[in-house]
């Protein structure tokens, strides 16, 4: 994989980051310049001369943090950016970028985990599709983007309640998980719940102190079919973060 160096000069303007990179520490702090200069103006608006580094900073600012995704979930788009997008192509115009340019990013993923360059190319069709909407570019790049060959795991939560029974007596706490381990807003796994009863049943019989936990697509819905199956200690991150009322969707949750 071809290895991409920078140097990365960030600034806060009315509340908002910005971010400009360079080859080397005087051609970032030159752009990082010109960005002020820019901004005192108030020249900076989206446009198709946007460069996807501003794009991105721009996209995260006025759709992705104020959407109530969690903290985990934020993480991964600033992850795949930083590490991949941003090194190839963050320079470059939004009006520039062709297919090819993101194609080339996910093949140079090739061989990876296929959560990984399914991430990947899932940030990349956002990005970009947000772009078009705003109508910011003529035609996405990103939209028939093909998924290189990759090692393709299951992280499903298969492993069988039985497994637990040689440790319930010595633990405090059992955790169950309800969605695919990764990232936050999937769809509760139903078929968990006999599970979670199985669990409970054991803890009953063996260790009645140990507290058994749920993590994943908790919310107003799911939450009285986890506690119905024996959950007393709930997660939950997108109903939370996501609610335009965080303390009242904490108390609903919670039964109140």
């Amino acid at each position: 994989m071809e290895k991409y160096t920078y140097i990365r000069k960030t600034i806060t303007w009315d509340s908002r980051r910005y971010e400009v990179r360079g080859k080397t520490e005087q051609e970032a702090c030159e752009k990082l310049a010109d960005l002020v200069v820019s901004l005192k103006r108030g020249e900076f608006a989206a446009s198709g001369q946007t460069t996807v580094e501003q794009w991105f900073q721009q996209w995260m600012q006025t759709y992705k943090i104020p959407s109530g995704i969690t903290p985990k979930s934020l993480r991964l788009y600033d992850e795949k950016y930083n590490g991949y997008i941003g090194p190839a192509i963050g320079q470059k115009k939004l009006q520039d970028v062709r297919d090819l340019h993101l194609q080339t990013i996910l093949n140079t993923q090739a061989g990876r985990s296929y959560s990984h360059v399914s991430k990947l190319r899932m940030v990349l069709q956002e990005l970009f599709r947000q772009a078009r909407r705003s109508r910011l570019i003529v035609f996405d790049p990103a939209e028939g983007l093909q998924l290189p060959e990759s090692t393709k795991r299951s992280h499903r939560p298969i492993t069988a309640a039985e497994a637990v029974l040689p440790y319930v007596k010595d633990v405090d706490l059992i955790l169950v998980m309800t969605v695919e381990p990764g990232f936050g807003g999937q769809k509760f796994m139903t078929d968990q719940l006999p599970k979670i009863q199985k669990i409970r049943q054991y803890i009953q019989e063996l260790n009645p102190d140990c507290r058994l936990e749920v993590d994943g697509g908790v919310d107003p819905k799911t939450a009285p079919l986890v506690v119905e199956a024996g959950a007393d200690v709930l997660v939950a991150g997108s109903a939370v973060y996501g609610a335009k009322d965080p303390a009242e969707a904490i108390r609903i949750l919670r039964g109140q």
